[in-house]
């Protein structure tokens, strides 16, 4: 996978740190380009992908609710804000691409350089009958603690990822958001490039 590194949109490092968790759009740091893409660095969060990528245009997923705002997703599928507390929901899909590679090294990919310390739980699962890895894991950037919920998704042909990424003392408030998100998702069989 890529690692790519760009500014934080003119703003420092501190200054981002300082707004926390969940400057979506506005923030941009250090990207990793993975299935399910995610941009955590000084506080700044975002997702993305490779724009060459395949995407999968036939999935269904429910919206997260009144409290959560779509934002630019990038190159992503998706990706909405709280207006609460700017925690951020997501998912992005990669097509005809790896799927000879297992969800832990997925996972793996996924987190590496993202300033996640320590994964706190991690389980197999089925969402939508699909195999599944979910886990939850908490790190900081700049200082800035933050956790989050990575489920990585094999499907029939795309490879899905879902991210929730909050500050730590948020985290519990969204987590019914983020598993009623995931549960909501129906794979269905287009792609598009």
């Amino acid at each position: 996978m890529i690692n790519r590194v760009s500014k934080c949109s003119g703003k420092t490092n501190a200054s981002c740190a300082r707004e926390g968790v969940a400057r979506v759009s506005e923030c941009h740091g250090l990207l990793f380009l993975w299935p399910a893409s995610f941009l955590v660095l000084s506080g700044c969060l975002s997702f993305g992908a490779s724009p060459e990528d395949s995407k999968s245009e036939a999935y269904t997923l429910a919206k997260p609710g009144a409290l959560w705002k779509p934002v630019d997703p990038g190159a992503s599928d998706a990706a909405y804000r709280s207006e609460v507390d700017g925690a951020i929901l997501g998912v992005n899909s990669v097509c005809q691409q790896y799927q000879d590679v297992s969800l832990e090294d997925l996972r793996e990919t996924a987190l590496a350089g993202a300033g996640v310390s320590k994964i706190v739980r991690e389980q197999t699962l089925l969402v939508d009958g699909l195999p599944a890895l979910k886990c939850e894991a908490v790190g900081a950037v700049d200082g800035v603690p933050f956790r989050l919920f990575l489920t990585v998704v094999r499907g029939r042909r795309c490879i899905y990822d879902f991210l929730y990424v909050a500050n730590e003392e948020n985290f519990a408030a969204h987590a019914p958001f983020y598993e009623k998100f995931v549960a909501s998702f129906r794979e269905g069989e287009t792609i598009k490039k």
